[in-house]
């Protein structure tokens, strides 16, 4: 018995240093939650990843130089594939659209993007190669990780899981946010996406590198 809770032990130790071996797989471990830790990661560990892109410093985080517009979309390509586990990162992306204008800043419908390219047409094994991601199966061409949502902004900026059925757009006065893997041709898109009536304060904190409009 003893042996067997050593066992697990080691394998919880493990699981829970699965994204501690390199700044890349820390880049990834933060990404993945959809949040400003990403930018975080960037600014800590510059020296190390700005041999993929160019990095900025933006007030207390840093992010990728990106050509385009970041109230629109920009993308830049990287010098050499970023390897995580055996699968290619080759570019990173950020958009950002509104849907639906009102005169309340805090109703506009918008839909904020960003992510990597990924070199590598098969879904799952992608999935495979990083389970830390715990992305599960929607159609043959896509996969998720939790959705997490905030039911009424005017409320709070707290986000909770949700299991509720996807809808096509959030209710008024709600966000969406989720890990999405998605296959174009033969390579994917693993990417944040954040969909909603999001106010600027809200998009301040989760994407502290954009320009709140």
């Amino acid at each position: 018995m003893k042996k067997a809770l050593a066992v697990l032990g080691v394998t919880l130790v493990c699981a829970s240093n699965a994204w501690a071996q390199t700044a890349e797989m820390q880049l990834l471990h933060k990404f993945a939650r959809c949040d400003a830790g990403f930018f975080n990661v960037l600014k800590e560990y510059q020296e190390d990843l700005d041999l993929y892109a160019p990095i900025e410093p933006v007030g207390s985080v840093a992010r990728f130089q990106l050509a385009g517009n970041l109230k629109g979309e920009a993308t830049v390509d990287f010098a050499k594939p970023m390897v995580v586990n055996g699968i290619r990162f080759t570019s990173f992306f950020s958009k950002w659209h509104k849907l639906e204008s009102t005169d309340d800043a805090n109703n506009h419908l918008q839909r904020l993007e960003w992510g990597f390219a990924v070199d590598e047409h098969n879904t799952r094994k992608i999935a495979q190669r990083l389970p830390q991601l715990r992305l599960r199966k929607v159609d043959a061409s896509m996969m998720q990780a939790r959705r997490y949502l905030i039911e009424n902004t005017r409320a709070g900026l707290d986000w909770k899981v949700t299991t509720e059925p996807l809808a096509v757009l959030p209710g008024r006065g709600s966000v969406e946010k989720s890990l999405i893997l998605q296959k174009y041709g033969k390579q994917h898109v693993l990417h944040c996406v954040l969909e909603g009536y999001a106010p600027a304060q809200l998009i301040k904190k989760e994407r502290p590198d954009l320009p709140v409009f």
